[in-house]
């Protein structure tokens, strides 16, 4: 017992006797080792010092979390956010010239990231009906913009974005109506023909609207989609007496820059009848197509394993196009039988062809005031749809769909801490240290070999 602590005794002397010998180069080394790491470190801390920048945008469409937008198809909310259009219009929002945008497009798209505020792999997050993401704007140097205006370039992106995407996913179906000055430039076939097409759009574009959301109410006009389709319908019974006027007088314009009411009728009725024998080929094709697969050709087809399966996808396909052409032929004839309907009225022995200078100047004052009335009224009208369909966007149909819900904030990204750098500090003295006694033992044997 004796000799095993008298050895280890010995032991310990023999090592503190080796640091003794190797305490110079021990304080030399871990000194060395301490002002190098150090100042190394410190480099490191100033420059991963800065400011990143965050915002945040919260969506309320249910198919968010599936990577799905409003209208139920792909929706990337990261790519969107860090396209070229919306980095760049931000670009150009906070004053950079084009020079500037080009160069700094591509650095602040890479800078810019955009990560769920919840988990998309949680069962529970999926019962959501609101989803936040985070916007991140990397505060590189090599942007060369101040702190202002990274702040100011990251809540542009969110701006430029929501407003990109409002316009991207609203209703655009709207009416189109001609002005009266350009109506007053056609013959008065050519003008009843221009305002029907644009009423019936119009017509359409109510009802549609007044099925999506019946109790909407616009505020300018105080007036429901319903009540915009009876106004428009209102309207319309108008246009029906113009073109029972023209038809049943003949009455032709004074002044017009385009073909007269005969020739546009005569065009129109070529057209029209192209049009039919075309179809009538089509259709005809199509249902020789049809009596083949009705009577079992071409629907037998090999599946995978080799085995004959029956598959009426043609067929149908066939049908679903067929009613298509019918529908197609039947408003064809229909507008073919109205032209035809009005050249009789339109023929030598018309109503205006018969009358005096004077009853043909009354009935052209007629027909011109009916056509200025019917387009001026469309245009109020289909100003009033659109004007409420712009608002039902706003406040209904993407109300809050996308709203920024943080604003633009600095955050800072601390450098190495003293914490860190002392705790390396040490480290590097322990390494030194070992380095330092290695030396110097094998220093101490090279010389007792030499002797």
């Amino acid at each position: 017992m004796e000799e095993k602590i008298e050895n280890n005794e010995l032991s310990f002397k023999s090592i503190w006797t080796k640091i003794k010998k190797a305490g110079v180069r021990i304080v030399v080394y871990a000194v060395v080792a301490v002002v190098v790491l150090t100042a190394v470190l410190g480099i490191v801390s100033v420059a991963t010092k800065g400011s990143s920048y965050k915002a945040r945008i919260m969506f309320t469409n249910e198919y968010v979390n599936e990577g799905m937008s409003p209208w139920n198809t792909k929706f990337d909310p990261s790519g969107e956010i860090k396209s070229t259009y919306v980095v760049n219009q931000a670009l150009e929002n906070i004053g950079l010239s084009e020079e500037q945008r080009i160069k700094l497009l591509p650095k602040v798209i890479a800078d810019l990231s955009v990560t769920a505020d919840f988990d998309a792999s949680s069962d529970a997050s999926k019962t959501l009906n609101s989803f936040s993401y985070t916007v991140t704007l990397a505060g590189n140097n090599d942007l060369g913009l101040s702190k202002v205006k990274m702040q100011e370039l990251l809540d542009n992106v969110c701006d430029v974005f929501i407003k990109n995407y409002k316009s991207k996913y609203s209703y655009e179906n709207y009416a189109q109506s001609v002005s009266v000055d350009t109506v007053k430039k056609y013959n008065f076939i050519q003008a009843i023909d221009t305002l029907e097409n644009n009423m019936l759009s119009a017509i359409s574009v109510a009802e549609s609207m007044a099925k999506i959301n019946p109790t909407f109410r616009a505020t300018e006009s105080k007036m429901t989609f319903a009540d915009m389709v009876s106004e428009l319908k209102a309207n319309e019974t108008k246009l029906i007496a113009l073109k029972a006027y023209a038809t049943e007088t003949g009455v032709e314009s004074s002044q017009t820059s385009t073909s007269s009411e005969v020739a546009y009728l005569k065009q129109i009725k070529n057209e029209k009848q192209s049009e039919i024998d075309s179809l009538t080929s089509v259709i005809a094709s199509t249902t020789t197509s049809l009596d083949k697969l009705a009577n079992g050709i071409g629907n037998i087809k090999v599946s995978q394993d080799g085995t004959l399966v029956y598959d009426d996808s043609n067929y149908v396909a066939l049908v679903n196009q067929l009613l298509e052409l019918e529908a197609k032929k039947a408003a064809a004839s229909k507008r073919l039988s109205i032209v035809e309907e009005m050249q009789l009225g339109y023929g030598p022995t018309s109503v205006f062809s018969m009358a005096t200078d004077e009853q043909k100047a009354s009935m052209i004052a007629t027909a011109e005031n009916m056509v200025a009335t019917i387009a001026s009224e469309l245009v109020e009208s289909s100003k009033k749809l659109n004007d409420a369909i712009v608002e039902y966007n706003d406040v209904e149909n993407l109300k809050n769909a996308v709203v920024k819900l943080q604003s633009a904030e600095a955050r800072s990204i601390e450098g190495l801490g003293v914490k860190t750098i002392v705790i390396a500090d040490v480290a590097a003295v322990i390494v030194a240290f070992a380095i330092a006694m290695i030396v110097t033992d094998v220093k101490a044997k090279k010389k007792v070999a030499a002797n």
